[in-house]
């Protein structure tokens, strides 16, 4: 499989002046992979704080306008360099660059990322901010030698400065040498009292957060604020307002105290409850140093946002992704063969991620993703995905999976198999059960290459592809195990699903040819031991398929386990989140562990 070009990815934002966002960005491009990635970034009106050393990163940085607010210029200046430039992703952050990002995007049919809200919850990823934990670090000998509260944000409303000045104003009365200083720019409020320092925002605010003996906030909304895990990065106990996504990196009570919005008098006690206490304080810095470490690191926020960004980029594409963001290694089965042949056509279902359907299929591949050497168990499947005979469902059925397997230990190898002719079988043996049995031979033969054990290969299908898996699972009698999740079993006209005997076997099969690939029919003593996943409520291939199945295991004295849903349909692949079948795979890890080596072995 080819690695892609490196994506032209575009963020934009509303301006370069200091703030969460801002430098959340500039963090993101700074370490962005450049094997993947090639950034711009684009702003819709003046602020230039932080350009220069978003220029210092390599970074392209077009402003669309200069003025103090985003007007029509701007605007009319973001549609034609979407128009004309067209990058192969758009980022957009902060509500303003959402809302006309998406508009024209979508009008120019180009991909998009919001790093705001108004999305469908199907299709929202949580992605944590993250700080550099390096770079922000207790300092004990910046400390302030009398009682300081620090709070670093912009000031705008939505900080809601005036509750935090009368919160200090009473901490004042019970602390009576206590100073606030706040760090940001804009307009600073009239008649703050003088032990107050207003200073200006700047891009590095370490030495300030590793000052203060408490980090205050007092927002009536927030997202994620990136000074607030800053100062938990310095050892600084928090107080916040309970609002937002605050309550997900402060732990009321043990990394800071979590107070009310618009209560200066809650606030004002917290604060004054922090600053007498010096060995609290200590215990809650540590505690908010720890879950920085722990839960809020830099470089995990980088690859998820890399992992979202490439998802979002390969829709449509023929390539994909292992886990760790690496293009896996795409093996012809046919000496000589190309990968991809131009009259494979890709359907694209998904909508925020890849969900492609693969047509007219004339090469086969088997595409490898390997599990790291600590977890490998020298296990793999051979994974046949469905699409009844017509197309394969590449990555709901073939690389989800593969890449969920590999995380557990599992070498998951995706077939991707020669699409039979409408001309059916006839007396040849169809493309796909071909495919299949290169692909097992193949995998054993990479077994050392690929640290896999070639007594421990094995084969798993879904729907169409559990047709082939069953073949297999008759046909090669060194095979380890065979998953069959809600496959289809037998061409009987009555039970069979339409689509698929029809693709497969041709519009009049006759009963010799029904009847040899009715694989109910084909069990017998030495076929692999088998699982089995459907859901009673599949209307495409009927549990009856199963069912069958199960009861010609029985018959020969196959092992063998069947996971019966009372719900779930048909397609469901790994099972998502609260649907019944969603424990099937961890309860097939647990089934191959029990299972062991062949007995042969």
């Amino acid at each position: 499989m080819k690695h892609p070009a490196p994506i032209r990815l575009v963020l934009l934002l509303q301006d370069l002046e200091f703030g969460g966002t801002q430098r959340y960005a500039l963090q993101l491009v700074r370490r962005l992979d450049r094997r993947w990635f090639a950034p711009e970034v684009w702003v819709l009106r003046g602020g230039d704080d932080l350009l220069p050393p978003m220029l210092a990163a390599g970074v392209e940085v077009v402003r669309l306008s200069d003025g103090g607010w985003v007007g029509p210029v701007a605007l009319t200046r973001l549609a034609w360099s979407l128009w004309r430039k067209r990058p192969g992703l758009l980022y957009t952050l902060t509500v303003v660059p959402d809302i006309w990002g998406r508009l024209f995007a979508g009008v120019l049919r180009i991909p998009v990322v919001s790093g705001y809200r108004g999305i469908e919850p199907d299709r929202i990823a949580v992605i944590p901010n993250g700080v550099d934990c390096d770079d922000f670090a207790p300092d004990d000998t910046q400390r302030a030698d009398h009682p300081l509260v620090v709070c670093a944000a912009r000031l705008v409303d939505e900080k809601d400065l005036p509750t935090l000045l009368e919160a200090f104003r009473l901490t004042r009365l019970e602390v009576p040498g206590a100073r606030l200083d706040i760090i940001g720019n804009g307009p600073v409020p009239s008649g703050a009292p003088s032990d107050v320092r207003f200073l200006p925002g700047t891009e590095d605010v370490r030495a300030h957060l590793q000052s203060g003996w408490v980090f205050a906030l007092a927002s009536r909304s927030e997202a994620s604020p990136n000074a607030l895990l800053e100062a938990m990065a310095c050892g600084a106990p928090v107080v916040a307002t309970r609002v937002g996504g605050i309550p997900e990196l402060v732990e009321d009570g043990v990394n800071g105290l979590l107070v009310p919005p618009d209560d200066p008098v809650a606030m004002s006690a917290a604060l004054t409850a922090l600053l007498r206490d010096g060995g609290r304080r200590q215990v809650m810095g540590a505690a908010g140093r720890k879950r920085a470490e722990t839960r809020f690191r830099l470089s995990d926020m980088v690859r998820a946002t890399e992992t979202v960004l490439r998802e979002v980029a390969q829709l449509g594409s023929p390539w994909t992704t292992t886990a760790d963001g690496e293009v896996p290694p795409e093996l012809p089965l046919a000496p000589g063969a190309g990968a991809t042949e131009p009259s494979e056509v890709i359907v694209e279902r998904g909508r925020s991620r890849p969900d492609r359907s693969l047509r007219q299929v004339t090469s086969a591949t088997l595409t490898a993703f390997l599990p790291p050497r600590s977890l490998a168990t020298g296990r793999a499947v051979v994974i046949c995905p469905g699409g009844g005979y017509s197309a394969i469902t590449i990555d709901r059925e073939g690389y989800d999976v593969a890449r969920w397997l590999a995380g557990h230990g599992v070498a998951g190898l995706v077939l991707k198999y020669r699409l039979p002719r409408r001309r059916g079988a006839r007396d040849g043996v169809p493309w796909p059960f071909q495919d299949v049995m290169r692909a097992l031979e193949l995998a054993r033969g990479q077994a050392s290459s690929w640290g896999i054990d070639d007594r421990r290969v094995g084969v798993m299908g879904f729907s169409a592809g559990g047709h082939m898996a069953a073949h297999a699972a008759a046909a090669d009698r060194t095979l380890a195990f065979a998953a069959l999740v809600y496959p289809v079993i037998s061409m009987e006209p009555h039970i069979t699903h339409k689509g698929s005997r029809r693709s497969l076997l041709g519009p009049r099969p006759t009963a010799g040819t029904t009847e040899r690939y009715s694989f109910e029919r084909r069990v017998a003593p030495g076929s692999a031991p088998t699982f089995l996943v459907h859901a009673h409520d599949d209307d495409v291939a009927r549990i009856v398929h199963s069912q069958r199945f199960a009861a010609a295991l029985r018959q020969a004295g196959i092992p063998h386990e069947c996971l019966f849903y009372r719900t779930g349909g048909h397609g469901f692949g790994l099972g998502a989140p609260g649907i019944e079948p969603a424990e099937w795979p961890l309860r097939f890890l647990a089934w191959l562990n029990r299972l062991g080596l062949p007995a042969d072995a």
